[in-house]
């Protein structure tokens, strides 16, 4: 008996994932190249949140050219249609077995992460955005939106 609820459970299951909307919300992808003082800014995390309360964020990491690529799960890129307040910050911890964590220290400005006043939308389809930060803003410098194909 228990072996048919189990089984019955797990295909009710199954049947409930699978007929969920099968692309899921709607998607714009997003990539760009974020500078600070008009260099790359390598192993950065940029974070998109949404504004609207209950979204999801999707996020990405620079590479040394600076370039990065929003991730809305993982495996699927993009990021959910509507507004959103930016984050980019450079400060993580790296693990190492047997040692005390080590902090890799903020380069970016709190106006840029913390106190992000930065502000863009993610539209259907496929845009870079870049970020030309400074290291030394008080108020960021807004970049206007750049749809590509």
């Amino acid at each position: 008996m228990h072996s048919l609820s189990y089984h019955a459970l797990a295909g009710l299951l199954m049947f409930v994932i699978g007929c969920g909307a099968p692309d899921g919300p709607e998607l714009g992808t997003v990539s760009g190249v974020i500078t600070l003082d008009d260099k790359p800014l390598q192993m950065a995390t940029i974070e998109f949140s949404p504004v609207a309360p209950g979204g999801s964020s999707s996020s990405g990491r620079t590479d040394a050219t600076g370039r990065y690529e929003l991730m809305y799960l993982a495996g699927k890129p993009g990021a959910i249609t509507g507004q959103y307040v930016v984050r980019i910050t450079t400060w993580r911890q790296e693990h190492v077995p047997g040692a005390a964590p080590r902090v890799i220290a903020e380069l970016v400005p709190p106006i840029y992460n913390s106190e992000s006043k930065l502000f863009r939308d993610v539209i259907s389809g496929s845009s870079t955005l870049d970020f030309e930060l400074s290291s030394s803003a008080d108020e960021p410098v807004e970049n206007e939106l750049s749809d590509s194909e």
